[in-house]
């Protein structure tokens, strides 16, 4: 996580997100719009599949449209989809960073068939995916680049590089759900009943400029709500470089005295204490030449051919070299042992900008570098078995099958305004399991920052969401709060204990559904339209709809559902002021829909479903 990268975010309002629609369904029309749904897919698995692959579809490119998903900073997961011109569509990742621009994954569909193939790529270096014309039939080609790359690791059956492919019939969640299902079933570690934890982050309270008496305020209200993990954030480390600020003195991973005098153990002590476990944030790929190790061995740093890579005056280390991955290995075994660490943010904040194609028949730097990275995660694994370990690259910019195949969960965005939170986490979860999909709640909604100044306050600005939405958005995912929650009132205090423990009842749910999206994707910069998605555990025949009012000018809707059972009698349980139906029956719930009357713009509700025999 980078906090000046969020100037980013002033260049990128404006721009404009094309919604992802229901197949043959208008891309603006309401809730109710009827879907045709006659050619759904049977529940399956992805195939996975080595790299590069290739597959021909009948016909020219003209008659297939693709949704992509962005991965633009403070702008993930944006759905895109479009029908193709004459030429077809070809990205090539450059940046070395793999969801940097969009995501390493594409879904392709024939206009008029409904006949699709669904691709997700495992490998977090540079890539190609195409869809393009081949005589008088259309190919869709994925690739690691340069092509040539060797598998280095399998999991699960999948090869990395590799990739997850499912060919599909009709709407786009049909090509989603096979993927996020292998990830689930083949890649995913059984994490038990109470996951994912509920977790509060110190990043977005003060950013790192950390203290003992805050962290422990901020730990004492995190308890009382209801968080179950305690995070600190970039900030507390560089015992050799007090001054340097966190990029400075990444590297030097030993605690920062001057401003948490007496350590890090008595307030991993009081955490736990306080019931929750304990977590860190590091970035042991990048240093500071200031740092001890950036001294001793600037030797150790990444290159291309002699240029290293460098940013704001640090530096990415070279994971090819395995005396930098032994480091790395020390230096977290050594943190996981001093302070009994239950949690891990690993965090990765630059590009790594390479033309990989000029590689052709050989491995290039960052294969290298990200088969050491490999390593070290099996490492953890192997060591550290009870380790939770996140994936961050400042937000979800290096997150793919690879990743969510060797770490536990993801941060999906830098952006927390909440109007983008209920974008981007909706986008999130056509590409993976939404327990595996982190966000945080902030309070008041953060928004712009004024970065005239580091002392500046938040810049208030207008939320579509009132305050019970604004937690409420990130509980389709793997919920987490953050900011300066022990100045929170006592008011938001109890909206935020109550969406905690109503979360708690609803993720064994989420944990094993298949995600319904049931609308188009929000605008996440004026939202004016509902939103809504259903999780379907076809285990136990039980569902969590969670419906947004988003701004949109009606206060009602009625929201046709999907992937429940036809043949079952469903009981429905949700807010008093929604007036729902005590139960309904499971083909009137899809044909004729679930009737939602809002009590105010910007409301939302989280409803349960569960089904029963007869309808």
């Amino acid at each position: 996580m980078q906090s000046s990268r969020f100037r980013e975010l002033i260049n990128l309002i404006g721009l404009l997100l094309v919604g992802i629609a229901p197949y043959k369904s208008d891309c603006s029309s309401a809730l109710s719009t009827p879907v045709d749904d006659s050619r759904k897919s049977s529940p399956t698995l992805a195939a996975a599949v080595p790299l590069p692959f290739e597959k021909v579809l009948p016909g020219p490119v003209t008659d297939y449209e693709i949704v992509t998903a962005s991965g633009d900073f403070a702008r993930e997961y944006l759905l895109r989809t479009f029908r193709l011109p004459a030429e077809g569509f070809r990205y090539v990742q450059k940046l070395g960073r793999s969801s940097n621009g969009i995501k390493p994954w594409l879904l392709v569909r024939n206009v008029e068939t409904g006949e699709g193939v669904a691709v997700s790529l495992a490998y977090s270096g540079n890539w190609i995916l195409a869809v393009e014309p081949r005589g008088e039939n259309t190919v869709l080609r994925a690739a690691t680049s340069p092509a040539s790359l060797a598998p280095f690791d399998t999991i699960g059956g999948l090869p990395i590089p590799g990739a997850l492919v499912a060919e599909f019939s009709g709407d786009w969640d049909h090509g989603a759900q096979p993927i996020v299902r292998y990830i689930r079933k083949h890649l995913l570690r059984d994490m038990g009943e109470d996951w994912p934890p509920v977790q509060y982050n110190t990043w977005y309270a003060d950013y790192d400029r950390l203290s003992q008496k805050a962290i422990l305020a901020q730990a004492k209200a995190a308890a009382e709500m209801g968080c179950e993990l305690f995070t600190i954030d970039a900030g507390w480390y560089g015992g050799t470089v007090p001054e340097a600020g966190w990029v400075g003195a990444l590297g030097d991973w030993t605690v920062n005295h001057e401003k948490l005098p007496d350590g890090l153990e008595p307030i991993a002590a009081e955490v736990r204490r306080l019931g929750m476990k304990c977590g860190l944030w590091i970035e042991i790929e990048r240093v500071s030449p200031n740092s001890p190790v950036g001294r001793e061995h600037p030797d150790w740093f990444l290159r291309d051919g002699e240029k290293p890579f460098e940013r704001r005056g640090s530096y990415t280390l070279d994971f090819g070299n395995p005396q930098v991955v032994a480091w790395a290995k020390s230096q977290i075994d050594r943190l996981v042992a001093d302070y009994k660490l239950d949690y891990l943010k690993m965090d990765f904040n630059t590009n790594l900008q390479l033309d990989s194609e000029r590689f052709a028949g050989v491995e290039d730097v960052l294969y290298r570098h990200y088969r050491g990275l490999a390593e070290l995660w099996r490492h953890l694994r192997a060591e550290h078995p009870d380790l939770i370990v996140e994936n961050c690259s400042s937000g979800s910019l290096r997150h793919d099958v690879m990743t969510a195949a060797m770490t536990d969960t993801h941060w999906v965005s830098d952006n927390v305004n909440p109007n983008m939170c209920l974008a981007m986490n909706h986008g999130a979860t056509y590409l993976f399991p939404p327990e595996t999909c982190s966000h945080w709640t902030i309070v008041p909604p953060w928004g712009l920052k004024k970065y005239a100044s580091r002392d500046a306050d938040h810049a208030a600005i207008e939320s579509s969401f009132d305050p019970t939405t604004q937690f409420t958005v990130n509980m389709m995912g793997h919920l987490g709060l953050s900011g300066r929650i022990q100045d929170w009132d006592a008011l938001t205090r109890k909206i935020a204990a109550e969406r905690i423990a109503l979360y708690k009842q609803i993720r064994p749910i989420m944990r094993k559904a298949d995600v319904y999206h049931l609308t188009a994707q929000a605008n996440p910069d004026a939202p004016k339209m509902m939103q809504a998605a259903l999780y379907v555990d076809p285990e136990t025949n039980r569902a969590v709809l969670f419906a947004y009012q988003a701004n949109d000018p009606r206060l009602e809707a009625t929201v046709r559902l999907k992937g429940l059972r036809p043949d079952r009698r469903y009981r429905v349980r949700g807010p008093e002021n929604l007036e729902l139906p005590e139960s309904s029956a499971g083909h009137e719930l899809i044909e004729n829909g679930l009737k939602l009357r809002f009590p105010n713009r910007g409301a939302s509700a989280v409803i349960l479903l569960t089904g029963e025999r007869g309808a």
